[in-house]
């Protein structure tokens, strides 16, 4: 549902910022992907990520020539914050997901998503902790853009309602203060 507007997106010092907000009968946010294709190696995304009904913020990666395959390092269903969600995507969709719970949530706070591409599997972690391995081995040539972005409506998180723009500004904000790349050399 959402329209992507560079005006949704800046930085404030060194952190990334995404804002989505509503206007009239129109949901805006931002998506920053980079231009770079990256290989094997660790992927990580420290994130403080917003909550509310019908936003998914997410970071990730994927080949995007074509889409797949798709490595989601977080994305949190904004209704349901205690759990956040890690997934692979192979080149035919066929998925393998990990979640995490936190009783705390995993909105508002910032933590550390992270995947780690090997020539034969993706180890996913949530502040260093390992939460699942998928064995998989990837076609030569595939490299992955780094991609943070909140969508908002679809089939899994549904529509936002009037809780959702619920703050003193009607907006909610995806902060990302760190993203690197540490590339595996065999």
């Amino acid at each position: 549902m959402e329209t992507y507007t560079p005006v949704c997106v800046w930085y404030e010092g060194s952190t990334l910022v995404i804002k989505t907000y509503k206007s009239g009968n129109t949901y805006y946010s931002g998506r920053v992907e980079s231009k770079a294709l990256y290989g094997y190696g660790t992927y990580s995304f420290t994130a403080n990520m917003p909550n509310g009904r019908g936003l998914l913020p997410a970071v990730w990666a994927a080949y995007l020539s074509p889409w797949l395959p798709e490595f989601d390092a977080a994305e949190i269903v904004g209704q349901n914050p205690n759990t956040v969600y890690q997934t692979f995507h192979d080149p035919n969709n066929a998925q393998a997901q990990f979640s995490k719970t936190n009783s705390a949530g995993w909105t508002n706070a910032y933590h550390t998503y992270s995947f780690t591409w090997w020539p034969d599997h993706i180890d996913f972690a949530v502040d260093g902790t390992i939460t699942g391995t998928k064995w998989y081995t990837t076609a030569p040539g595939v490299g992955m853009h780094f991609i943070v972005n909140t969508a908002v409506g679809g089939d899994w998180p549904g529509n936002p309602d009037s809780s959702t723009w619920a703050t003193a500004d009607g907006a909610r904000y995806l902060k990302v203060s760190s993203i690197t790349y540490t590339p595996y050399y065999p």
